[in-house]
């Protein structure tokens, strides 16, 4: 018996026109799921396989995405985050929408409370898209951008499209537009001829976009690109020391972006449960715990205030329901009216006075009436022996209310 054949089939992925994908995500497996919506590239940065591999934009077009999201979302999903290999080029193949088009349109899907974007192109954070995200409530203020270099003349030879000028505008926007946002990009240290000028280039530009955090990576050679055929490879003990400098810088911008938030509240979405601990995020990425013995709130949106800094998780609390404490001052309000005239009535007021309070000696029989289930109690004005006898039976009741009402006054 002969094996069979096998054969194998070569195309020209960069000939692929069409978005396509062997089944959309339907099952959801948490509160926080990725929809991918565009494949491939058309940047060809001279660091960069992509473009060859996984050939060029193609986007799914936007009714699919539409499905899957709603599928996702009758699983109790809170959160989509859009993710691709470049998801700024989204549109670019079919000519009539864009990301910010494919935002706003999600951005009115019933039951979807966060949309999360994945890392952008600085190119495609205009003002005018800044401006129309802004108006996407259930867009969440994270912005992870792939700056790769705060260097002008490195940015040219990674064939990157940009200066170090567009970076620190494209910060300074999104902080115009989003006043709490979290911003952070990645870089790359150690590309070829990167010298020391140019890196303190990198460390300035990051200094003047503020960001919140750095995703450093140390250049490495991809073989079949422009950069791993230039001249000048930096020696790895240069990329190591530049590295961490970096690392250094992004944890220090970190540690200040999250202890500024202490004494926030913030809206948390609690993804999981652990170490007695209920464990989640905020719409700008602060990652949050908050003490507890119950993991019921997990898949849902709190309000928390941020207590302290540990490490680079927030300690919180839950805040009250500010609609059931209105409703609590409230219902205490009426007890306190509802005790002072128990109190007139166990101490009743002088003949003198009697007379003329009738009407709230009339209310009192009311009031009494309600708490003794409906016991009618007579108040007659000329036997004192019967409103003696009527106050003592009251005075168990009485006590256990004024009991009650110092609680309600205490807060308990």
């Amino acid at each position: 018996m002969c094996d069979k054949e096998k054969k194998v089939v070569v195309c020209d992925i960069s000939k692929e026109g069409k978005y396509s994908e062997t089944q959309l995500l339907t099952k959801a497996y948490d509160v926080r799921e990725a929809v991918k919506i565009e494949d491939g590239c058309n940047n060809f940065c001279s660091y960069c396989i992509i473009p060859y591999l996984r050939g060029r934009v193609r986007s799914k077009l936007y009714s699919e995405i539409e499905q899957e999201v709603k599928a996702l979302v009758k699983q109790n999903v809170k959160e989509i985050v859009l993710v691709g290999i470049e998801v700024a080029s989204y549109g670019k193949d079919i000519g009539d929408i864009s990301l910010i088009d494919v935002i706003e349109r999600l951005n009115s899907v019933e039951g979807l409370e966060r949309i999360r974007l994945s890392s952008l192109e600085p190119r495609y954070l205009t003002e005018e898209n800044i401006l129309r995200m802004s108006k996407c409530d259930k867009l969440c203020d994270y912005f992870h951008i792939s700056m790769q270099s705060g260097s002008t003349d490195t940015l040219k030879r990674m064939n990157r499209k940009y200066d170090k000028t567009l970076l620190v505008e494209v910060t300074n926007t999104l902080r115009k537009y989003f006043l709490d946002c979290y911003i952070a990009a990645d870089c790359i240290v150690g590309f070829p001829a990167e010298t020391e000028e140019e890196f303190c280039e990198t460390k300035e530009t990051i200094q003047k976009m503020n960001l919140s955090d750095i995703h450093v990576f140390k250049y490495s050679k991809r073989a079949y690109t422009r950069a791993a055929k230039m001249d000048d490879q930096i020696d790895g003990n240069i990329k190591k020391r530049r590295s961490e400098e970096l690392i250094k810088i992004a944890a220090s911008n970190k540690e200040k972006f999250l202890v500024k938030h202490i004494g926030s509240i913030k809206k948390v979405l609690f993804e999981s449960y652990d170490n007695n601990c209920l464990q989640g995020y905020t719409t700008n990425y602060i990652k949050v715990n908050v003490k507890g013995d119950s993991n019921k709130l997990c898949g849902t949106i709190q309000d928390v205030v941020l207590t302290s800094l540990d490490g680079e998780t927030m300690q919180a609390r839950l805040v009250r329901n500010k609609s059931l404490s209105v409703m609590t001052c409230i219902f205490g309000v009426f007890l306190l009216f509802a005790g002072i005239i128990v109190y007139f009535k166990i101490n009743p007021l002088s003949d003198t006075n009697k007379a003329g309070n009738s009407k709230l000696n009339e209310a009192s029989n009311a009031y009494v009436d309600i708490y003794k289930d409906n016991a009618k109690v007579d108040n007659p004005q000329n036997e004192e022996n019967n409103d003696f006898n009527s106050n003592t039976n009251l005075n168990n009741d009485t006590k256990a209310e004024e009991k009650y009402f110092s609680l309600i006054a205490l807060g308990e």
